[in-house]
């Protein structure tokens, strides 16, 4: 069980009710999609086209709400590793890179001699 304590802004979570409401959306416009290709009646090369990509619209649906609740987590913030009290400080890092490759001593004097 995840804990509201685990998350930044536990709060952004109630928009994970979207989800349900997106899938009945995308229900709804598969069942429309479907009632209009009957209608269309014996069109067979037509109905033939079509399916072709039926196989792909399940699959575009699933990442599709895949990605919008990936999304709410984000929003919500979730804190791996962080307890209570921890304190954490911001510091700054200065890194000084010297090449000593054999190419350094082609100079007189040489930039290692001058570093």
């Amino acid at each position: 069980m995840i804990a509201a304590h685990h998350f930044t802004h536990p709060a952004a979570l109630w928009l994970l009710a979207v989800v349900p409401v997106a899938l009945g959306f995308l229900l709804w416009g598969g069942s429309r999609r479907r009632r209009t290709l009957r209608h269309l009646g014996g069109a067979t090369g037509l109905r033939a086209a079509l399916q072709a990509r039926q196989a792909g619209r399940g699959r575009a649906a699933l990442l599709t709400l895949l990605g919008l609740g990936s999304l709410v987590v984000a929003l919500a913030q979730p804190r791996w590793g962080r307890g209570e009290g921890v304190e954490t400080r911001t510091g700054r890092d200065v890194v000084i890179v010297l090449d000593v490759s054999k190419s350094m001593l082609a100079e007189q004097p040489s930039r290692l001699e001058r570093a």
